[in-house]
């Protein structure tokens, strides 16, 4: 059969030639049996980040669990850049939208933060693992990003040092801190962070405060104020872009 997104499912466990795989978890058991009216022969990708994609096909359907058995090695596991987001939760889209984007985007690591113009001053860390994990399966990538709680913007900022850049996206940047110039000569692709404020921006106390850590870069994404959620993708884009172009050189 011709596999599409739907058919990759994220297995943490290790995956190998004639290996057995159980799904036993409600949701997943749900998913495949229920939602999707899989049978006994179907084919379905299995992956992980250390064991890469393999097909294996159902062996066996239960009430509580289903098996499969590995067939055949499809892959290998793709490198991805460190990347973490760090992000003011807004009302509308909310913080779901902003997962869902960054997986395929590529990031790593994802930071909900509270600023003193944050609206939404609390996110789901659960609803948003599941979100990033059908993102996973979706996109084609192999890890799963980590998630964390809410942080203060006082502990963010304390923790900016352990990046090698930190792309600062603001509005009030000059024009010859265009995000592109400063990706294509810093080479993003290490440890990063970029940042995106809420709605209304940071205030000047936290922009000056950002501006001040020794290794953020305040950058500007055009001439335009652009939505919250629209200088997030365009940024991500952005490095994606820039990352995969030094990672062939």
């Amino acid at each position: 059969m011709t596999l599409k997104p739907r058919n990759r499912i994220y297995c943490p466990s290790h995956l190998s030639l004639a290996a057995t795989v159980e799904f036993d978890d409600h949701d997943k058991v749900h998913y495949l049996a229920s939602v999707l009216r899989s049978k006994v022969g179907d084919a379905f990708a299995l992956f992980n980040q250390n064991d890469g994609e393999w097909l294996g096909n159902i062996v066996e359907i239960l009430k509580k669990k289903i098996t499969l058995r590995i067939n055949k090695f499809l892959r290998p596991s793709t490198p991805a850049p460190t990347l973490t987001l760090i992000f003011a939760p807004i009302k509308n889209p909310n913080a779901s939208f902003y997962m869902q984007k960054a997986v395929e985007l590529g990031c790593s690591s994802i930071w909900p933060i509270i600023t003193k113009f944050t609206v939404v001053r609390s996110v789901a860390a659960d609803k948003l693992k599941q979100t990033a994990l059908d993102a996973v399966e979706q996109s084609g990538r192999f890890s799963l990003p980590t998630i964390i709680e809410a942080l203060t913007f006082k502990y963010c900022l304390s923790q900016l040092s352990q990046f090698d850049f930190v792309y600062f996206c603001d509005e009030r940047a000059l024009s010859e801190n265009l995000f592109l110039k400063i990706l294509l000569k810093t080479k993003p692709g290490t440890n990063d962070a970029i940042i995106i404020g809420p709605e209304g921006g940071f205030s000047e106390e936290e922009r000056q405060l950002l501006l001040s850590n020794k290794n953020c870069i305040g950058v500007s994404l055009g001439t335009g104020i652009l939505r919250a959620e629209t200088a997030m993708i365009t940024a991500l884009s952005l490095h994606q872009q820039c990352y995969m172009r030094n990672d062939k050189h």
